[in-house]
């Protein structure tokens, strides 16, 4: 007996689990970085390029389906010596608000993760680097090796550690309590 495919659909019962919009953007926890940081450290990346050479970014959360710049090219990624984790938090202005803080992913060390990388645009891509740079935490890329079915690149990606002041080791699933589908801020949940 063969049966159909399962259809999905959108209900409002499935829209009611969805995080309500919240409009108060809880306190900062780290100062607004200077508005020529992001000017710096895009050029800081784009000069370790050359200017035919591909920019890759690895996407390992919401860049994947909300990459922010024209995407020229997208490939399935492995990387070493990374996982990702909600290593960044509580958070109450981006992912969270100040009744219900949220964390944010990034990579953390050790492990290895899978995620997806993107060849920026060419063109205008220093204007696109800038405004990628401003949407996400004041830590600058680092450099990855992301091991592709087409080969092996080097893309940049946002690592957190001890040292950066948004840090803070992931909660283990117990810890965490399933909170993500109750987190919801400003920039999502």
């Amino acid at each position: 007996m063969t049966s159909s495919p399962r259809k999905m659909r959108l209900t409002q019962a499935l829209v009611d689990k969805l995080p309500t919009s919240v409009e108060e953007q809880g306190p900062v926890r780290v100062p607004t970085p200077p508005p020529e940081y992001y000017e710096t450290t895009a050029t800081n990346i784009l000069d370790q390029l050359g200017p035919d050479d591909p920019l890759w970014v690895l996407a390992i959360g919401s860049l994947i389906w909300n990459p922010r710049f024209d995407v020229v090219e997208r490939r399935a990624a492995d990387v070493e010596g990374w996982h990702r984790a909600f290593c960044i938090g509580p958070d109450t202005r981006r992912r969270g608000n100040p009744a219900q803080p949220g964390r944010m992913l990034s990579l953390d060390a050790g492990g290895a993760c899978n995620g997806i990388v993107m060849r920026m645009k060419t063109d205008g891509r220093a204007v696109a680097l800038r405004a990628l740079l401003e949407t996400e935490p004041p830590v600058p890329p680092s450099w990855v090796r992301a091991e592709t079915p087409q080969g092996a690149v080097e893309a940049i990606a946002v690592k957190d550690h001890p040292a950066v002041q948004l840090y803070e080791a992931a909660p283990t699933e117990d810890e965490h309590g399933g909170n993500k589908d109750r987190d919801g801020g400003k920039g999502g949940s």
